[in-house]
């Protein structure tokens, strides 16, 4: 044992523990002053004479804050100058060595963060790997298990090194659990993995069913004129939608979505919709309630005629904008318009009730069930049908099953990647 002016020991910047919550130093302090200190910080010399912290970084924080309230301490029954502090060296350790301390001192303790057991877990592996090419995840799983006294699987030495790997991802390491983190971890890789595969995606055509990465309008005008025989399609509603958490989908609103430049959206959609539509057409269009009344003026300027009550989907699901002072929200409105007096196939009721999609992948996204509920009451086989916001492809099985034909655009790549999948 030796003693060193506490000020003389240097703390690297980048070590496995991270977190030092003010009241376990207190009580560590405590103990300390009551019953002295009984097993010193571990520190190493360097080639230029200054000390570096190995290993005990709580403990020489205990004994730091005893000193500004100026109160001495003992070590094993005797007492230590104030200001100083017991120190065991290990001057043969090389940098492998003194992390293996460091981790054995670490991996035990109880009060870790999940990110320091993350951390802790994946350089443990990393160091039994340099030191036997042959360890394997579960040999770490069983020195983890043992160290914190605790039953760990391969599976969480895996998913903590996973963890470990992308922690400098906010939306990780902000995560209150490993668990939450694991999550949300899953669902950006995803994403990632979507957009990637959705910007290879130019145009994707299976059988005469057409599916491009496109701004709507875009897409719409390069369309020819009178050649679509329904348009269903569901576009931002103007509702700030970006602000709404939905934790049942891996995709958030992303989108534009104030009312101003929704409305702006929707006179050009309308019109553009109007000419793309054969001289016989139907158009159904999701909207939000509040904008009903403003958008059927849109559509009827446009030349449509547009039916004056709103078709109205009831779902088994719906979000809580204001849990405090009002219900959650169960149903959605879809106004429908007529080009040309084209007539229905059979006679339906404005009201459909119909479960929402269980396994989102985009927020938005719609039930097959619906979009076919919508179709049959339009189409024939061999009629074209367009969604030009068709986000993660809703349309296509459902014009599939009408034996249609189908073209959607949709200008965000994880959307496209998901819609080529299903196209």
């Amino acid at each position: 044992m030796n003693l060193v002016a506490i000020d003389e020991i240097n703390v690297p910047m980048k070590r496995t523990r991270t977190s030092f919550p003010e009241e376990s130093i207190k009580e560590l302090a405590e103990s300390i002053l009551r019953h002295g200190l009984w097993h010193p910080p571990v520190a190493r010399r360097e080639e230029d004479g200054s000390m570096t912290l190995v290993a005990g970084e709580r403990r020489l924080r205990a004994v730091r804050l005893l000193l500004l309230l100026n109160k001495p301490i003992s070590f094993c029954g005797t007492p230590i100058p104030l200001g100083q502090v017991p120190v065991n060296f290990y001057e043969e350790l090389d940098p492998v060595e003194a992390k293996e301390i460091e981790l054995e001192e670490n991996i035990r303790r109880e009060n870790l963060t999940w990110q320091d057991i993350a951390r802790a877990t994946a350089e443990l592996h990393d160091l039994r790997r340099q030191q036997d090419p042959s360890w394997t995840l579960g040999k770490t799983a069983e020195e983890v298990s043992q160290k914190r006294g605790t039953i760990t699987s391969g599976t969480q030495v895996t998913n903590r090194i996973l963890l470990a790997e992308n922690l400098a991802r906010p939306e990780v390491v902000g995560a209150k659990s490993e668990r939450e983190a694991l999550r949300h971890l899953q669902l950006s890789l995803e994403k990632e993995f979507s957009a990637a595969l959705g910007k290879s995606i130019s145009q994707s055509i299976a059988g005469t069913n057409t599916l491009r990465q496109t701004e709507a309008l875009v897409g719409m005008r390069a369309l020819p004129d009178q050649s679509i025989d329904v348009i269903l399609t569901d576009p931002p509603y103007g509702i700030e939608a970006s602000e709404f958490h939905l934790d049942s989908c891996n995709y958030k609103h992303t989108y534009t979505d104030d009312w101003e430049s929704v409305r702006a959206l929707l006179e050009e959609f309308t019109k553009e919709a109007w000419r793309v539509a054969k001289p016989q057409a139907h158009l159904y269009m999701f909207c939000d309630i509040q904008y009903f009344m403003e958008i059927r003026r849109l559509v009827e300027q446009a030349g449509w005629a547009a039916w004056p009550r709103p078709f109205i989907w009831v779902k088994d699901t719906g979000f809580i904008p204001c849990a405090d002072r009002g219900p959650r929200r169960m149903y959605e409105s879809i106004l429908y318009a007529i080009k040309g007096g084209r007539c229905v196939t059979s006679l339906y009721s404005d009201v459909i009730v119909c479960p929402s999609e269980k396994d989102r992948v985009h927020a938005a996204q719609k039930p097959v069930d619906l979009y076919r509920n919508l179709l049959v009451r339009s189409v024939y086989p061999g009629n074209v049908v367009l969604d030009p916001f068709c986000g993660s492809g809703t349309i296509f099985p459902a014009a599939k099953a009408l034996n249609c034909t189908a073209i959607g655009f949709d200008n965000d790549p994880s959307a496209i990647a998901t819609a080529g999948g299903r196209l």
